[in-house]
């Protein structure tokens, strides 16, 4: 479980940071310049600026816009508004990204997805599926696709609030294909509105009303009800409201009703990545979310078997989608765990899923209890940084298949390395609350164009972030740190550093490790520190 008090961990991270700023902005400070944020990075996340998040992109006229769609912001609302109550009503801080603020981020997240599968278990009951394969179907999306690793570990992105909106999309499609109505169709465009300003490529949900509505249905609903007074005003004037709302956000960041906010961010249609996106170990969908495919697969026998337009419509919609994210100039759409743009598109995908599963024995969905094991595992990898999203190649993820503990720090020392000094100490020290620094190893003097290797044996509270291994001189003009992070376990392991050091430093040099004046116990077993000669 994560830490969420951690300034390492904290829902409101990445892109959260983005579409979550709209909220302070407005109820708190006032301020579209997005000012404060600066001081809130200080204030509540890491020192070093590491996890800070540049959500401003500059304009032409000079002026800047936070890039993010407000649409997740919408979702947050009324998260934020309880957490703000709270905090009034019991004393705590206000300002909008204390504890309290946090954790309402992340039940935000929980929530609008239980939402999700409330409306998806409506939608296959009204299908007349037993209840056996409603549980086995929803066990095995929740769990064995990288939906899981969005709602457990990554709170940063906007595709759970996407699935939401699909899955009750998909719920308001199948109750016009009952008993069609304009006030659905109101409800439809509303919801619509508030996908589109969430992610705009959420407009691509409309390439699946024919997998559930007959447009036949639709134009002969129209045809004979256009009667002005039976419209839905109010929630067509609700939608369009919607629809303007970023760019009242846009007029008064930038004094412009129209811009593009992601700046050089683009879709290259002229260098798409689709194989890459679909298979590639670095980043692929169905790599990394092997499910999904089955679930395609079984999803368009089932519409094959239905009607055979239907089967090969149902694997263009998924190809399609697939092919404008393989688009985007960054196609692994960063790190995380696969490819996470698809999250929002799932229920397509799914709902065809359950209702082939509905034509089988029930019992077959157990036998895909190894996808949720391996997308279990492959989450805790990526959390872990055992694999690094977006960068893993064939020969990693092998190296590294169902491993649960990130290797600890290594550097090979090369023939060409001669070694100049030496100094250690092999005596075991706890750090903690009473003592927060190790033994002090100094270096007094370095050749020119110095390699410094440390090899220490240290073990720790689980995931420190806090534990350091620290280079410095006296003066603290200059400091170097190795955080051993989450390679630190309870079992002491060895750790290897290569530090690259500056000619013009101050003598004596002094190397420890120093636990941020925490309460965290860690054990120090032992310490090297080699200053190598490279012949080169």
């Amino acid at each position: 479980m994560n830490d969420w008090d951690n300034p390492y961990r904290r829902p409101i991270i990445g892109d959260a940071k983005g579409y979550y700023a709209y909220l302070p902005a407005v109820f708190i400070y006032q301020d579209f310049e997005f000012k404060f944020v600066s001081e809130i990075e200080r204030r509540y996340y890491p020192e070093d600026g590491s996890l800070a998040k540049n959500f401003l992109v500059e304009q032409p006229n000079g002026t800047t816009v936070n890039k993010c769609f407000p649409g997740v912001s919408i979702f947050y609302l009324p998260f934020f508004l309880l957490a703000y109550f709270l905090s009034f009503l019991f004393g705590l801080p206000l300002d909008g990204y204390a504890p309290l603020f946090q954790w309402s981020i992340a039940a935000a997240h929980f929530f609008y997805f239980g939402l999700a599968l409330f409306f998806i278990d409506k939608t296959l009951k009204n299908k007349e599926l037993d209840v056996k394969f409603r549980f086995v179907a929803l066990l095995l999306l929740t769990f064995g696709s990288n939906v899981f690793f969005y709602l457990v570990y990554d709170f940063s992105v906007a595709h759970v609030f996407g699935f939401f909106g699909t899955s009750l999309f998909i719920w308001f499609l199948q109750k016009f294909s009952v008993r069609p109505s304009w006030n659905i169709i109101g409800s439809l465009l509303v919801l619509l509105a508030l996908l589109v300003i969430t992610r705009p490529t959420n407009l691509l949900i409309l390439l699946a009303v024919p997998l559930f509505v007959k447009l036949s249905a639709i134009s002969l609903f129209v045809i004979s009800n256009l009667h002005f007074t039976k419209w839905p005003w109010l929630k067509f004037s609700l939608a369009l409201a919607i629809i303007a709302f970023p760019m009242v956000l846009w007029k008064i960041q930038t004094g412009m009703w129209l811009i593009y906010s992601y700046g050089d961010e683009t879709l290259n249609f002229r260098n798409p990545n689709f194989i890459k996106f679909l298979f590639s170990p670095q980043k692929g969908w169905w790599f990394w979310s092997p499910i999904m495919l089955f679930m395609t697969v079984v999803g368009f026998v089932f519409y094959w078997k239905e009607t055979r337009w239907k089967g090969l419509y149902f694997v263009f919609i998924v190809c399609f989608i697939s092919y404008i994210f393989s688009c985007w100039w960054m196609w692994t759409f960063g790190g995380g765990l696969g490819q996470r743009p698809m999250i929002d598109f799932y229920p397509i995908i799914f709902i065809a899923f359950a209702l082939g599963l509905s034509k089988m024995n029930w019992r077959l969905g157990l036998l895909l209890t190894p996808f949720l094991i391996l997308n279990i595992v492959q989450a805790h990898q990526i959390n872990k940084f055992i694999l690094i999203g977006g960068q893993t190649t064939w020969a990693d993820y092998k190296a590294h298949f169902f491993q649960l503990k990130r290797n600890a720090p290594h550097v090979p020392i090369p023939d060409s390395w001669v070694i100049w000094s030496s100094s250690s100490f092999n005596e075991s020290q706890i750090l903690n609350s009473d003592n927060h620094f190790s033994k002090v190893i100094m270096i007094d003097s370095l050749p020119v164009d110095p390699l410094i290797f440390i090899r220490t044996v240290v073990s720790g509270q689980h995931e420190s972030s806090n534990l350091a291994l620290i280079i410095s001189d006296n003066t603290g003009e200059f400091y170097e740190a190795r955080y051993p992070g989450n390679a630190l376990y309870r079992k002491a392991r060895q750790f290897e550093y290569k530090i690259d050091l500056p000619n013009d430093l101050k003598f004596p040099l002094r190397v420890y490790f120093w636990n941020h004046d925490t309460d965290e116990r860690s054990v120090v077993e032992s310490m090297d520190v080699f200053v190598f000669l490279s012949s080169n």
